[in-house]
């Protein structure tokens, strides 16, 4: 058994593609220029080295974090502690800064876990992932409530 693929009708010579289509496809990127150019003609150092060196430093760890976030729900997993977990370890770190910066990082890095278990008890850490069909979570808590 053979099977062909057909290619999808092309449109029509003269026909407009839809607007709304193609603000559902390019919209952010469309956003993105928007807000560029804006920022550019009126913000006066905002073209220049110093601020997109400024701007890659103080992003660096959030991307970081959010790619990792990424990856975690794009594969069934829902761990949303890592939040909790990163303004906990960014609170604790200039309290402990006076006693070096070796200190503050072992603290800081120490008590992170600990907020993300806190947090979201059913971390896949435990095994109990609430996006299973059937959940370990939901079995856990009926066979505690009988």
């Amino acid at each position: 058994m053979t099977t062909q693929a057909t290619a999808a009708p092309a449109p029509a010579a003269g026909t407009r593609p839809n607007a709304a289509a193609w603000f559902q496809e390019y919209g952010v990127y469309a956003a993105v220029a928007a807000l560029l150019l804006f920022n550019a003609l009126f913000t006066d150092h905002f073209l220049t080295a110093d601020n997109l060196r400024t701007q890659l430093v103080q992003v660096a760890p959030i991307v970081i974090v959010a790619l990792g976030m990424a990856l975690v729900i794009g594969t069934e997993g829902v761990d949303l502690s890592v939040g909790s977990a990163m303004a906990l370890a960014t609170a604790l770190l200039p309290l402990y800064l006076g006693y070096g910066l070796v200190p503050a990082l072992l603290v800081a890095l120490s008590r992170a876990p600990s907020s993300a278990r806190s947090t979201a008890p059913w971390s896949p850490w435990w095994g109990c992932n609430p996006s299973s069909r059937p959940s370990p979570c939901s079995s856990a808590a009926a066979a505690s409530r009988s």
